[in-house]
């Protein structure tokens, strides 16, 4: 490379650029000439650093603020505090080799755009006033260089507004990009579609997306390794859209945030893939949906937390052709919320999940006393479905709900001692037809066997006489069992007495056990 004394020659940068040239191209790159600003070699910091910083000086002194295709060779501060008030202000396809720093500038022309502009190192936007009547543009920028170790984007405590943001298609790549307490607030909206957030730790903290129209995120991808966060955040706009999104990585957090968008916030076909995804302590003030067209939206090999959510108006909470777990809704009230076609894990109709892995995932993310609060979980859960008619679903959580209560005691598996134990084994707390059934059958038959067990041993005394046959034992087992058999002699064997005795207790119970079961099952074949 060489530098050529000034001869009027044309840059080789892209046409639309010329404009931002600055003095004639007079120097060399690859059999090209270039401008000081638009030469292509990070060399130019040690070769050409005072002329490019007087080029750099001169254009802002000027307020000539097109840095269009600009190749800035080092570490930036040259931007921090300076007012942007010319008309347009453009860094479209700029490239930062190193670091750059614009905290505390403003941007208050027409426009503002860094459009395809390359950020090569870490870039600091902190505090940075955006408000061009037109709006701001970064779509298609990329912050970090993939190959870049240690470097960060923070737009901490910024503001947005004009007629509109953009960061559609922008990639941010680093150590973290940071958007903490960023509050936007255009006139037209907020979009992030098709954005790619890639560092490892991606944070839009108690950031403030309010007074837009509309705040997208359609077709984002949040694949932070170790956390995408939106703890606090606030949508207030009239709309916000997830739709598409991907969210995976080791956690993603939305808790404490605050869904309040009038028309709508959507997560429609959202992958929630990442080892864990917080709700807690979120509030869902208007229209939310959770809706899978293409996609089950949440993974159940990963955990989502709802625990204390606020809900104010639950009937506008949907979820939509997903697929849930109940643990994740434990200490959380949601017998008015809108699940509409969901498969739930471990139940009828996703059966890979059961009780006792409920508990264990519960047990293994720190919840206390996870019996009793995955059975007030179920037990809402099946609130929820009975009075919406789905009355399988009813049914199994009613199920899930009392057999957590029976298995947080000890020694659950056999404890004939405790009523409810008797109450899961005879009729599967009303919920088992089959189950209720084969023990009444299994009563009915084996007292009959026992009468003529007694019978052939006694002699076939009164009121035995008549039963010398298994069909006669089974009839006289159905008198007894429905107390249409005459009383007993006197002189009846006491362990006559003892049989015709429980038989009586346990016969009536068990037909009204099954009566039980038969009016649920009737009722749920009804809805």
């Amino acid at each position: 490379m060489e530098h050529t004394s000034p001869d009027n020659g044309i840059c080789g940068c892209k046409a639309e650029f010329r404009f931002a040239c600055y003095e004639p191209a007079s120097y060399w790159e690859n059999l090209e000439q270039y401008c000081i600003l638009h030469l292509p070699s990070e060399n130019k910091e040690v070769e050409f650093k005072e002329e490019f910083k007087e080029a750099l000086r001169n254009k802002l002194n000027q307020k000539n603020f097109d840095f269009r295709g600009t190749v800035f060779p080092g570490y930036t501060d040259d931007f921090k505090d300076v007012d942007f008030d010319a008309e347009y202000v453009r860094f479209d396809e700029a490239v930062f080799c190193g670091d750059v720093d614009f905290r505390n500038a403003q941007f208050s022309g027409a426009l503002t755009s860094f459009k395809g502009a390359k950020l090569k190192k870490g870039a600091n936007f902190s505090i940075v006033k955006f408000s061009s009547t037109e709006g701001t543009d970064f779509s298609e920028a990329e912050f970090c260089s993939p190959e870049a170790e240690f470097c960060s984007v923070t737009f901490g405590g910024a503001e947005f507004g004009g007629w509109w943001q953009m960061f559609d298609k922008a990639q941010f790549h680093g150590e973290k990009t940071s958007f903490l307490a960023v509050e936007f607030s255009s006139t037209m909206g907020t979009s992030f579609r098709a954005t790619e957030f890639s560092a490892k730790r991606t944070d839009f903290s108690r950031a403030k997306f309010s007074g837009t129209p509309e705040t997208v995120f359609i077709g984002a991808q949040f694949d932070s390794s170790k956390e995408t966060t939106f703890r606090e955040a606030q949508f207030s706009g009239l709309r916000t859209d997830f739709s598409d999104a991907r969210f995976s990585g080791e956690c993603t957090d939305f808790s404490r945030a605050q869904f309040s968008s009038t028309a709508e916030t959507e997560f429609k076909d959202v992958q929630f893939s990442a080892e864990e995804t917080s709700f807690s302590q979120a509030t869902f003030k208007e229209k939310v949906a959770f809706v899978g067209k293409k996609k089950t939206v949440f993974d159940t090999r990963s955990w989502v937390w709802f625990e204390h959510a606020r809900i104010d108006k639950p009937e506008l909470l949907t979820f939509n052709t997903v697929l849930l777990r109940p643990g994740w809704f434990v200490n959380t009230d949601v017998r008015k919320v809108d699940f509409t076609d969901v498969k739930w894990h471990g139940v009828t109709d996703a059966p890979e999940g059961n009780l006792k892995k409920e508990i264990e995932a519960l047990e293994n993310h720190g919840v206390g006393s996870p019996y009793t609060r995955l059975a007030q979980a179920c037990q809402r859960i099946a609130a929820n479905a009975e009075e919406n008619h789905n009355y399988l679903h009813a049914s199994e959580f009613n199920y899930w709900a009392m057999d957590a209560r029976r298995k947080r005691q000890r020694a659950s598996a056999f404890a004939p001692w405790r009523l409810i134990w008797w109450y899961w084994a005879l009729s599967g707390y009303g919920e088992r037809t089959w189950r209720s059934a084969t023990w009444l059958l299994a009563i009915l038959v084996g007292f009959a066997l026992l009468y003529l067990l007694v019978g052939q041993v006694q002699g076939f005394p009164e009121p035995l006489d008549n039963v010398q046959s298994l069909p006669h034992a089974v009839a006289y087992s159905l008198g007894v069992m429905s107390r249409q058999v005459d009383k007993l002699p006197s002189d009846a064997s006491i362990l006559l007495q003892y049989l015709v005795f429980i038989e009586g207790i346990l016969g009536p119970l068990q037909v009204a056990l099954f009566a039980l079961a038969l009016r649920r099952k009737f009722t749920r074949g009804k809805g």
